[in-house]
């Protein structure tokens, strides 16, 4: 892939996601090579898998490139450094309280990552989205929603992450002692180097039947590019410079999962840490302004110039009165027995019989007809009709107001292509071999991330009791 058309496709892929957070891209695309988190065989998978904990564990910035294997402190390192130098407040769980977290955890996480059925839960949620995106009717979204809550644990998964959230507002302190045991000893690639191991959802981007096809026209990325905040677009202009047709992709949108790192931790108010040390401001100062939550990834891009415009018909010469070139004269001279063509205006006679007219009519002079201007011809759009993109159907995505962008042409999801999906992930889950699944290929590409910014953290409440 050439160097600068990842801009664009990392900031029109944030689009479609609403917007958000914010979209960060790196210098260049990365190559990027697929693995499963659970269920790595030998070291060449655990090799991908270090390589893929590498690339979406940097410290982000808003407004800043993404820095994919960059040489600071990985995410993991910065938030094991703060979970230890945290100071908790006096307000501890009860017993029933601990074990109701420990229990709803255990629906979540086991000792490989995510447990099989949250794995087909992030499945099922992506699969529920995509028909949504895709206007699906009212029976097929209905059929998605039973297979959602009987295979894909809809309502047991919900309720253990509504336990996890009630509980980690009364105290955080449980969790954070959690993160730091497992951030202590960490598991080493071929090569000897510890990492923390992340994963990704939905695993169907392993199988050709999770990614999905999309041809956007040039101008359309220019304008999700001009709306993105990373500052740093050279590179998509100077490869934009003269070319004009559409990008067709495929692309797949990752969601980053680190059982080892819980984002609403830093939004509780019972712990602070000592010295005034900042974590947040909200997304562009402190030791963890942001992170990387979503990958952008992208495969088969090419460029579909747009054809040739046809050369206008010359208009044939016969019939047709040619207006002789306006030249600079001397002022006439008026004579006595001379009118000028200002004073005396020849008559022109009117061809209509035909209504009853006679032939010597005079054809009346044409008044000057109105300028209409090219803003006049275009539709008026009220402002809220541009402040909700919908879909076919009228099917409102997004309730708050997001960039003026035509959405481009996005493959069609449909059931087939959902239980293909489903079928993929089942076999992945239970570790059986995939039929047709890509190998790895460099023709995957990393192109952006979609980042969260943690809010202003530490912010203690004064009214807890402390150590």
């Amino acid at each position: 892939m050439d160097s600068g058309v990842h801009i664009g496709l990392a900031a029109w892929l944030h689009h479609r996601c609403d917007g958000e957070g914010f979209a960060a891209w790196p210098g260049a695309p990365v190559a990027l090579r697929l693995a499963r988190l659970e269920g790595a065989e030998n070291s060449e998978d655990m090799a991908r898998v270090a390589e893929f904990s590498r690339m979406v564990n940097f410290v982000a910035c808003r407004g800043a490139p993404a820095r994919p294997f960059d040489s600071a402190a990985p995410l993991w390192e910065v938030h094991s450094d703060l979970l230890g130098a945290m100071e908790f407040a006096e307000r501890a769980w009860t017993e029933a309280e601990n074990a109701a977290f420990t229990a709803a955890r255990a629906m979540l996480y086991g000792p490989d990552g995510m447990t099989p059925l949250y794995r087909l839960y992030q499945e099922f949620r992506t699969a529920y989205q995509d028909l949504l995106t895709a206007a699906s009717g009212a029976d097929v979204l209905r059929e998605a929603m039973i297979a959602w809550e009987i295979e894909g644990g809809k309502s047991v998964i919900e309720a253990a992450m509504a336990t996890i959230e009630r509980l980690m507002t009364r105290s955080t302190l449980s969790r954070a002692q959690a993160e730091r045991d497992a951030l202590l000893f960490l598991p080493v690639d071929p090569a000897g180097a510890g990492y923390a191991m992340t994963g990704f959802a939905p695993i169907s981007a392993l199988d050709d039947s999770g990614w999905i096809s999309a041809s956007v026209e040039l101008n359309d990325i220019d304008g999700a590019v001009s709306r993105a905040q990373q500052r740093e677009t050279a590179g998509w202009r100077n490869w934009r410079q003269g070319k004009t047709g559409k990008l067709c992709f495929r692309y797949a949108i990752l969601l980053i999962d680190r059982d080892w790192f819980t984002p609403q931790l830093y939004r509780a108010e019972d712990w602070n840490l000592p010295g005034q040390r900042l974590v947040s401001d909200g997304g562009t100062e402190g030791a963890l302004p942001a992170y990387p939550a979503r990958l952008y990834a992208v495969r088969d891009v090419t460029l579909k110039p747009d054809p040739p415009k046809p050369s206008k018909p010359q208009r044939p010469s016969v019939g047709m009165v040619s207006r002789p070139p306006v030249a600079t004269l001397r002022p006439l001279q008026a004579r006595p027995s001379v009118a000028t063509l200002a004073s005396r205006p020849r008559p022109v006679l009117g061809t209509a019989r035909a209504k009853g007219l006679s032939a010597t009519t005079l054809a009346k002079p044409l008044s000057a007809a109105p300028v209409i201007t090219a803003s006049a011809l275009r539709p008026s759009l009220s402002a809220t009709a541009l402040s909700r993109p919908t879909v076919a159907g009228g099917l409102t995505l997004s309730a708050k107001p997001v960039a003026r962008l035509k959405p481009g042409t996005i493959e069609q999801i449909g059931n087939l292509t959902v239980q293909r999906r489903l079928a993929a992930a089942r076999q992945i889950v239970a570790r059986v071999s995939v039929a047709g699944s890509p190998p790895p290929d460099p023709t995957l590409w990393a192109v952006g991330f979609g980042c969260e910014s943690l809010p202003e953290a530490p912010n203690p409440h004064p009214g807890y009791g402390w150590n």
